[in-house]
């Protein structure tokens, strides 16, 4: 799978990453937002809008889960060792089909949870099943970076083509320049 990719800066002064969010959160698959708490200072000033997620690499309880856009494949799994390399396995298969020699580090956004840490330090807990992956990260096929100590709103988009990036590109940019927040009605109902 070679990905290609397009990247746009523009000025941020005029956004914030909640009304990028409200603006965006309609038209594209699992949003997700990480906003900075620190606006004053250079470093870790940054926030982050994940849109319409490319691969996904999902662990529970006996298995996990690698999914793309037109397939998902399930392994099982007998010690943490084997997700760890399976994970990095993912993460190099993602990175090596980028078609642009610029690498991001900034490209998968997810969690590893505290319990996947108490099984790689191999301590028994009750069992007990929880709905929440042990670990979850996602490439996201538009990425959105806001800068907020220099104003600066760099946009990445990846797909499967040149032209799809491309065009995926322009129309991020248009929703976030022109989009006006979608209208929801409401009614009370008795």
């Amino acid at each position: 799978m070679k990905t290609y990719n397009q990247t746009k800066k523009i000025n941020s002064d005029l956004y914030t990453p909640v009304s990028l969010y409200l603006k965006l959160r309609d038209y594209y698959a699992e949003p997700l937002l990480l906003e900075a708490g620190d606006y004053h200072s250079k470093n870790n000033s940054k926030s982050y809008l994940c849109l319409a997620p490319l691969s996904t690499f999902e662990v529970s309880d006996s298995e996990y889960f690698i999914r793309t856009e037109n397939s998902a494949r399930s392994f099982s799994y007998t010690n943490t060792d084997e997700i760890i390399k399976a994970f990095k396995d993912f993460r190099a298969e993602i990175g090596n089909s980028l078609s642009s020699e610029e690498k991001y580090p900034e490209m998968f956004f997810g969690f590893t949870s505290y319990d996947f840490s108490l099984c790689r330090m191999k301590i028994k807990m009750k069992e007990k099943k929880s709905p929440v992956p042990l670990m979850y990260y996602s490439f996201y096929s538009v990425l959105i970076s806001m800068d907020h100590f220099r104003d600066e709103l760099t946009v990445t988009t990846f797909a499967l083509s040149e032209q799809a990036s491309r065009k995926l590109l322009d129309e991020v940019l248009e929703r976030i320049q022109f989009g006006m927040f979608p209208e929801l009605k409401f009614s009370v109902s008795n």
